[in-house]
């Protein structure tokens, strides 16, 4: 509906939101998503901050990230893992 101004990803060519869905079985939810015609935009896997998460866009041009928590990580171990992860960039 462009004219109240509501468009979707697709007609601005990108998206500026990702909505992040934790549910209790990533694997399940993702591939329920991408078999209902979602394209992943980054695979599932166990992340550095205690998730295990992946990245799809919907038939809309919606972006999900799709996540577990599948560990407690305290909050200096979290940082060091952020910062190596960037270093040299």
């Amino acid at each position: 509906m462009p004219r109240i101004g509501s468009t979707s990803p697709e007609m601005l060519a990108g998206t500026s939101v990702v909505l992040a869905l934790h549910v209790a079985d990533a694997d399940v939810v993702f591939r329920r998503a991408l078999d209902a015609g979602a394209i992943q935009i980054y695979p599932l896997a166990d992340q550095f901050y205690g998730d295990r998460a992946g990245r799809v866009r919907d038939p809309f041009g919606h972006h999900w990230i799709i996540a577990t928590q599948i560990r407690e990580v305290p909050e200096a171990e979290m940082v060091a893992a952020f910062k190596a992860m960037f270093e040299g960039a």
